[in-house]
């Protein structure tokens, strides 16, 4: 009976190790291709953070659209929108798109957050090197 219930074990723990590895190599092929932050240049003055960058985008006819919204006390969220321009032929591939921002907020102590269509988006904030 020892033998049975050790035979049923190993192949359990087997069968599981690889639903675990097949599986996250699933979801792993499937998540969002981003492998560094966005990188936003924040240019202040007297309570104005100008913004402007980078974001990468699915197909050729996507374009970008921000929007900034206060979510708490300190911290705001960039939020970053992609919509389909019809009269752009679609090719799919990475490709960049700019933008530029300005919120009216603290010169210090606040934080930025950032999504791209729902899904959170990893930022570098950069202070801009004045003139």
């Amino acid at each position: 009976m020892f033998y049975s219930l050790a035979w049923v074990t190993a192949v359990c723990c087997a069968v599981a190790g690889a639903i675990f590895i097949i599986g996250g190599e699933f979801i792993f092929a499937r998540g969002p291709a981003q492998s560094s932050p966005v990188m936003i240049r924040d240019a202040r003055s007297a309570g104005t953070h100008e913004f402007s960058g980078m974001v990468t985008v699915a197909q050729t006819c996507d374009q970008l659209q921000e929007h900034i919204e206060k979510i708490s006390p300190s911290v705001y969220k960039i939020a970053f929108t992609t919509w389909r321009e019809p009269s752009v032929p679609c090719e799919p591939g990475p490709v960049p798109r700019e933008f530029h921002d300005i919120l009216f907020a603290p010169d210090e102590g606040v934080d930025f957050v950032a999504t791209q269509d729902g899904a959170p988006l990893s930022i570098l904030i950069v202070p801009a090197v004045p003139n």
